[in-house]
């Protein structure tokens, strides 16, 4: 869905860029380019986001819950690493500390009795099981948080518009997706659509919508700050559904005072590379526009 949205939004002319216009001349041949060029680029993530959803059904299968859940919150703290190797993001001790406190305040609020209750593993599991889940889900976080800090270089650096980077991603995950569907379906892809209803495309459209939100938080900030958006969601997410059901919890209040309190105190001492990326950002955005 996202890939259709992108490619036709970039084939009408607009949401093309500063280098292309709409007048210029072959612009068949140019909408093309737009979709091309640098495409490689996008392959990287692409196939690395697919590698790490694999990696978390290995964890899931080997591991208990607690364990998983712990591990699952490597990304918040690796995407900082990789931020900082990869594109001199710039970091204090309270910043790293803000890190920590978020994903322990995740972890406490995924294991408390009311989340945890209907997914705590009952089963034992082998040491030799628990290694590969344990070393899947660290290889995991890893994919996820590399992947995320290309993405965010890909959508602040060359020439290419928000809707071309979003096609070729969208490409990318499609092609893998798909690959290893039809490599572990029995039945081909023949049944691929078997069961969508109103409810299923409503949630794919949504996803996808979710998507194009996600790439833009990206672009305008970091893909550190799209990781504390997503905790924000979770923790709104689970304490809704508990509050509406009457069952919150003191862990689970805990856990979100935590992370909320690591949150406000990392906004409030943002690096300052991040609000000048921000302004400069949107201001190419509204040059683009003019």
């Amino acid at each position: 869905m996202k890939l259709t949205v992108s490619v036709f939004l970039v084939a009408k002319g607009n949401v093309i860029g500063p280098d292309v216009s709409p007048t210029s001349s072959g612009p068949r041949s140019s909408r093309w380019d737009i979709l091309t060029t640098g495409h490689r680029d996008a392959a990287v993530p692409a196939f690395l986001y697919t590698f790490a959803t694999f990696l978390q059904s290995v964890g899931a299968q080997n591991l208990d819950i607690v364990p998983y859940l712990i591990l699952s919150q490597a990304k918040v703290t690796i995407t900082p690493v990789f931020g900082t190797l990869f594109l001199k993001q710039r970091f204090t001790r309270r910043h790293w500390v803000c890190f920590i406190m978020i994903a322990v305040g995740v972890i406490i609020v995924q294991m408390s009795p009311t989340n945890a209750q209907n997914t705590r593993s009952t089963a034992s599991t082998a040491p030799q099981a628990r290694m590969l889940g344990v070393a899947a889900m660290l290889l995991s976080g890893v994919c996820v948080a590399f992947a995320g800090v290309r993405v965010e270089s890909m959508l602040r650096t060359g020439k290419q518009t928000f809707m071309s980077r979003n096609a070729q991603l969208a490409w990318y995950s499609w092609f893998s997706a798909g690959s290893v569907y039809i490599w572990r379906s029995k039945t081909g892809s023949g049944d691929f659509f078997g069961g969508y209803n109103l409810l299923v495309w409503v949630f794919t459209l949504l996803q996808a919508a979710g998507g194009f939100i996600v790439a833009w938080c990206v672009a305008l900030t970091s893909t550190v700050t799209k990781n504390h958006a997503q905790v924000v969601g979770f923790l709104l997410a689970s304490t809704i559904s508990l509050v509406l059901q009457g069952n919150i919890n003191i862990q689970h209040l805990c856990g979100v005072i935590l992370s909320v309190g690591a949150l406000f105190e990392y906004a409030y001492h943002e690096p300052p590379t991040a609000t000048v990326r921000r302004k400069h950002f949107a201001a190419e955005k509204c040059e683009t526009v003019v």
